[in-house]
């Protein structure tokens, strides 16, 4: 199937779940709601893990927008130029 593509992300019965930050998961953010249906994405065009990642981004800032963050960019801002997980940089 050729793009473009949507992509819709719910999130249901999560209401008291956890959302976890950091290497040991001190910091704790718990769920308000039991669903979150976050913005539908459009992607457009095939890409690599970057592009889809950019893509998806205003979906998972909505998310994080949910526990008080303006966007998931702090966390994002852990993955390396490969998209491995790499906290420090």
């Amino acid at each position: 199937m050729p793009p473009p593509f949507a992509i819709s992300i719910s999130l249901l019965g999560v209401h008291g779940a956890i959302l976890g930050i950091g290497d040991d998961l001190a910091e704790q953010y718990p769920l308000d709601r039991h669903s979150f249906k976050l913005p539908i994405q459009i992607i457009p065009a095939f890409g690599d893990d970057v592009y889809y990642r950019s893509a998806l981004s205003p979906a998972v800032d909505a998310l994080w927008n949910a526990v008080g963050f303006p966007t998931a960019e702090d966390f994002s801002a852990n993955y390396n130029a490969e998209g491995e997980w790499a906290p420090n940089g």
